[in-house]
């Protein structure tokens, strides 16, 4: 009989073992919509989801790159649990998000953002010059910040790295020197795409005469290496006239592209 009595009470205390507590935490749950493949630096992107939660506030973190997660905004749900907010995209490159709740963590949603890029800022190679860069150059009555000038021939490549798909620029003769330019002078650019070997892909010429500024644009969508040779054909060179990149800038997919391997390009 008591052996009988014994095995009793340890089904019993098995029973309740096995049976799940009344205080165990109900595990909470936090979704994120997807978000747009791409979008540009400057604009905003929605940020939607839902949590199990109810109206327990939620935070939407963000990450730049590989970088770290920080928070930029808190929201409240409505009481299916709902929430939605508009993030401002603040530099170029992958960016990451994610919504959390306690230990719940949603499903990192990432979006491409482009942002134009100022060549000055980048590391570039000077294959033929010398290059001035980050100058005040006027064209035309034309300001152009951030320019950079050159000997009647300069050659000035970066590694775009795929990350790219737009560059532009503004080209001229500079109204300082103005007085000793002639009819029939011009500027003479050369917009070029290389594979990552340094291999030519294609050459786009842009031809510039005497006169107002000349907007350049090349898509470079792919290209690896990206080159801009400058020269001059004129009459007179006897006051040293500079050829001129002004404002040039590209539309990418970073915060800044990387260096050119030394070697990859040669000069010409």
């Amino acid at each position: 009989m008591r052996t009988a009595l014994l095995v009793v009470a340890a089904l019993l205390l098995g029973l309740l073992v096995a049976a799940p507590s009344a205080s165990v935490e109900r595990r909470t749950s936090v979704t994120l919509k997807p978000v747009p493949a791409s979008s540009q630096a400057g604009r905003k992107v929605t940020l939607r989801g839902v949590s199990s939660e109810g109206r327990a506030k939620v935070r939407l973190q963000r990450r730049h790159g590989t970088g770290r997660w920080s928070t930029v905004a808190t929201v409240r749900p409505d009481r299916r649990g709902r929430f939605s907010t508009r993030v401002t995209l603040t530099r170029g490159g992958p960016t990451s998000f994610r919504a959390v709740r306690g230990r719940s963590r949603s499903k990192v949603r990432t979006v491409a953002v482009y942002a134009w890029l100022d060549l000055v800022d980048q590391p570039l190679a000077v294959l033929d010059g010398p290059a001035y860069t980050d100058r005040l150059s006027v064209v035309g009555r034309r300001s152009l910040p951030r320019s950079i000038e050159g000997d009647p021939n300069t050659w000035l490549g970066v590694r775009t790295a795929g990350l790219c798909t737009t560059f532009e620029t503004w080209t001229g003769f500079l109204d300082s020197q103005r007085a000793k330019r002639r009819a029939g002078d011009r500027q003479e650019t050369y917009l070029a795409r290389h594979a990552a070997s340094g291999a030519l892909l294609g050459e786009f010429p842009v031809v510039t005469p005497l006169g107002p500024a000349k907007r350049a644009a090349a898509s470079i969508i792919g290209t690896q290496l990206f080159t801009v040779r400058t020269g001059l054909d004129v009459l007179t060179n006897d006051d040293r006239p500079r050829s001129v990149l002004g404002s040039p800038r590209l539309l990418c997919n970073a915060a800044v592209l990387p260096a050119v391997t030394p070697g990859t390009l040669q000069p010409g």
